[in-house]
């Protein structure tokens, strides 16, 4: 139910009209605990006001009355043992015509048995709940003697049965409710030690592994400091050098004319503290005599290039080769920096096959 409902369900409760308030609940579906004891509250009143609305419409032969609210109780609470207790009161009913469809003495004599076995089973369950059952006992017992002198000892005693299960009903509910209310509070301790047992051990977790990582930062610092100090003289040598060659190649391809040909690819890091403008190579082909097959070429390489940074070119169809006689080339590199300076490298000098840029940061 939502809010709005509540408000208007407890506003009949506080108002004593219960069939207003269970009427309106069954047109909702009672999902939440809140709305299932409210509406259990609300049965539990209702069952203790249809009692005593039946007792004084069967005080004063109101036959009508009494199937009225039988009627609604059927509606609204169902079918259960109340019912048919309150079923076999209203038939004993005599109407204000005088006419009566079974004479109280015949109800009297159907259900006398059964009236003393409902007596015993509701003076044993009252005993077991609370010992506040006998005064309620002494009450029923005089309200039933009240009952006797004005219509009969039957439905005195039927009146009694009602009242003692609805005493009954009572109680056991409100035993029943407190066994919930303290099962519901221990779950929710366990509940409460489970989640904080789990946050404890995740803390202590993620503290472990926060150790772990540290201790692994420091190592690998430590390891980089040792390594960044051990390559202070590579760092120097290809500083001088001006150029660090990590990738060289001779491609193989074809030219606008689907002739073979071959041409060269190269990588390389500006080890220096200026910023390389291009990176040229010169370069002739050989074959695999190391003859020269060719005349000299020259590719440029367009930067900018910027300290301790790559760069990378491709030059195809540099060398047509019909006959694949070009077996490699033979290539020196000129770097020019930007401001103005060169310098001409040997490719062989120059190139690194593995080495860790990090060893240049900071110098």
């Amino acid at each position: 139910m939502t809010d709005d409902i509540r408000i208007i369900v407890n506003g009949y409760i506080n108002d004593g009209d219960y069939e207003k308030a269970l009427s309106l609940m069954q047109k909702f579906p009672l999902e939440e605990e809140q709305d299932k004891e409210l509406f259990q509250q609300c049965a539990k009143e209702f069952t203790t006001h249809c009692t005593s609305a039946i007792a004084e419409a069967v005080k004063t032969s109101n036959k009508e009355k009494a199937e009225q609210i039988l009627s609604a109780y059927k509606k609204l609470i169902g079918e259960d043992a109340n019912t048919q207790l309150f079923q076999t009161l209203v038939d004993g009913i005599i109407d204000k015509s005088g006419k009566n469809t079974s004479s109280v003495a015949n109800v009297v004599s159907g259900i006398h048995t059964e009236m003393r076995d409902n007596l015993k089973y509701a003076t044993k369950k009252i005993s077991e709940y609370t010992s506040i059952s006998i005064s309620w006992l002494k009450k029923t017992l005089n309200k039933a003697a009240e009952y006797k002198k004005q219509i009969g000892i039957g439905a005195a005693s039927v009146i009694g049965v009602i009242i003692l299960i609805g005493v009954g009903v009572a109680i056991k509910n409100n035993h029943d409710k407190k066994v919930a209310e303290e099962q519901a509070i221990e779950r929710a301790r366990q509940e409460s030690i489970r989640a904080a047992e789990q946050a404890r051990l995740a803390a202590i977790e993620q503290a472990r592994q926060d150790s772990i990582a540290a201790v692994r930062r420091r190592e690998q610092a430590i390891k980089d400091s040792i390594d960044y100090a051990e390559h202070a003289g590579f760092v120097a040598k290809y500083a001088k050098i001006g150029l660090i060659i990590t990738n060289i190649q001779m491609t193989r391809g074809k030219n606008d004319d689907g002739i073979p040909s071959k041409g060269i690819k190269f990588t390389v890091f500006n080890p220096t503290h200026k910023t390389i403008k291009y990176v040229i190579a010169d370069m002739h082909a050989v074959n695999r005599f190391n003859d020269r097959v060719s005349y000299n070429e020259r590719c440029r390489g367009m930067g900018p290039v910027d300290s301790h940074e790559y760069g990378s070119w491709d030059f195809e169809d540099v060398f047509p080769d019909k006959n694949d006689i070009i077996d490699d080339l033979k290539v020196s590199f000129q770097v020019v920096y930007t401001n103005g300076t060169s310098r001409s490298i040997r490719w062989k000098d120059a190139y690194v096959e593995d080495f860790k840029t990090s060893w240049f940061y900071g110098r």
